[in-house]
């Protein structure tokens, strides 16, 4: 061999090995410096993000804060105007830890208002937009439902498949006989913030004593509902009615002819705002408790129907509607003068005498403390119905009827000429009542029976209502000489009975 040669030999074993091994740590110290160099990037952007984040987050804060005072300097304003708006009075803090808030309304008054506000920190900025925020009025408004057979109440009761719609009672028994109550809120405007809500049914019967609880009714019904249907025909998901499992509100049961009372203030709110459907509510008496009877919309005695009273804020702007009512006499007799009738009481009876000559005078009482102290009575009329004649088929002459306010208390079942109540006299023969008429009336000659004498009552039933005067009722005289006698029907009459119809704001 050529000693040249030796320097073009091959590599040996050892140095191809060599050469293999050393590749491979080359390419993983790569690849540790590039994951340090990636991680540190990702850690800087990871970094960067973090804080954008955290500024966006307090511009948000600075947003809402801007939206809360707006909110706050409105309803101050109690619906007179003047909201801030932009450019002129928008609401701005610079300094609100390190952030500041550009905040407005979108009109200068009314309701609902569209809240602005923009929120910034650094280079962070938020706008935030409130929409349809109600405005309330400064003053609550105090509003009493009270149905008559318009009213819509039912009881189910187990075994039972038919309706109980138009009974005059409610019956509830535990776990067999359920009553079912709804109102109807349309009255109170949409916006409206419910301060206090009561829910009253008067408790006309009962045995035991214990809970009554209400529960929420979660599925449309009707007064067809039997135990196993919401309207006669369409099945309850549970039998006896689809209720929440949580009760609304409880109020015990002592004794019969008392009313019961339910706190639901924050389940008429939620009815009102529309959060919560009104389905309203199943009477649900506890154990201990063994029957309940309530009194239904469908009664002939007014005063006793169930009732809802609502106070509420209303939205600007809104003025109540007129809201008439017609109530039925809770008490109402006659009492005569003639001499062998002067100590004889007719307050069961289903006729009233109203006649000079043979002198009988009407005696009407009827409870109109379910309009509210604040509320104006635009109109309150009597009507009496002239169901007949002693004697003669029509009135000979113009007659003269004047009514009056009852001074002092009396009883329906004890009065008479002599005496308001048992043993106690009226301080004058006839009846006490203020010597100047509220009202006299002219009923024609010649006018039939069969027909509503109606007599202007505006100015004493306001007096009733705003508490100026006491509500001892009303008393009629017949001021014409006349052999007439006039027969009116009573709240004891199978038909038209008295009415007081009162409209009010």
């Amino acid at each position: 061999m050529k000693p040249s040669q030796r320097s073009h030999r091959a590599p040996s074993l050892r140095a191809v090995v060599q050469g293999f091994v050393l590749l491979p740590v080359v390419l993983l110290l790569s690849l540790v410096a590039a994951v340090a160099y990636l991680g540190h990037r990702e850690t800087a952007l990871a970094s960067a993000t973090a804080d954008g984040s955290r500024d966006m987050d307090k511009a948000r804060y600075a947003a809402e804060a801007g939206l809360q005072r707006v909110t706050l300097k409105m309803h101050e304003k109690g619906c007179s105007g003047s909201y801030p708006i932009f450019l002129l009075s928008a609401l701005q803090d610079n300094s609100f830890d390190g952030a500041k808030y550009y905040a407005y309304a979108g009109t200068f008054s009314g309701s609902p208002v569209t809240v602005y506000s923009t929120g910034t920190y650094g280079d962070a900025q938020v706008t935030l937009t409130r929409s349809s925020v109600p405005m309330h009025q400064s003053s609550a408004v105090s509003m009493t439902m009270q149905p008559g057979a318009d009213g819509i109440d039912t009881f189910v009761e187990s075994g039972n498949a038919s309706s109980n719609a138009n009974q005059t009672s409610l019956v509830a028994q535990p776990g067999s006989s359920l009553p079912l109550l709804r109102f109807d809120l349309s009255a109170i405007p949409a916006g409206s913030h419910v301060t206090s809500a009561t829910l009253s049914a008067y408790a006309e019967g009962g045995s035991g004593s214990g809970a009554v609880a209400l529960h929420r009714v979660l599925r449309d019904w009707t007064e067809a509902a039997t135990w196993s249907s919401g309207d006669g025909s369409s099945a309850w998901s549970t039998a006896g009615g689809d209720v929440s499992s949580s009760a609304v509100s409880s109020a015990g049961f002592t004794a019969a002819g008392s009313w019961m009372s339910w706190d639901v203030t924050g389940l008429a709110d939620g009815w009102v705002k529309g959060s919560l459907s009104n389905q309203g509510v199943q009477v649900r008496p506890q154990a201990g408790l063994s029957s309940l009877t309530l009194t239904s919309s469908d009664s002939g005695n007014a005063s006793q129907r169930p009732k809802l009273a609502v106070t509420f804020m209303p939205p600007c702007g809104w003025t109540p509607p007129s809201v008439t009512v017609t109530l039925n006499p809770t008490a109402d007799t006659d009492i005569d003068a003639d001499l062998p009738l002067q100590l004889i009481n007719f307050g069961s009876q289903p006729d009233i005498y109203l006649s000079k000559s043979h002198e009988a005078r009407p005696l009407f009482q009827f409870d109109v403390s379910g309009i509210a102290s604040d509320n104006k009575v635009e109109s309150a009329t009597l009507r009496l119905y002239f169901a007949s004649l002693y004697s003669g088929s029509k009135l000979s002459k113009n007659l003269s009827v004047s009514t009056y306010a009852i001074s002092s208390p009396w009883k329906e079942m004890e009065a008479n000429w002599l005496n308001r109540m048992f043993l106690t006299l009226w301080s004058s023969a006839g009846g006490h009542y203020n010597s100047t008429a509220i009202t006299t009336k002219t009923l024609a000659q010649n006018m039939t029976p069969g027909q509503w004498i109606e007599f202007d009552v505006t100015s004493q039933v306001q007096k009733w209502v705003d508490g100026s005067a006491v509500n001892n009722g009303l008393l009629l005289r017949l001021t014409t000489s006349s052999g007439e006698q006039l027969i009116l029907n009573s709240r004891e009459a199978a038909s038209n009975p008295p009415e007081l119809v009162v409209t009010y704001k």
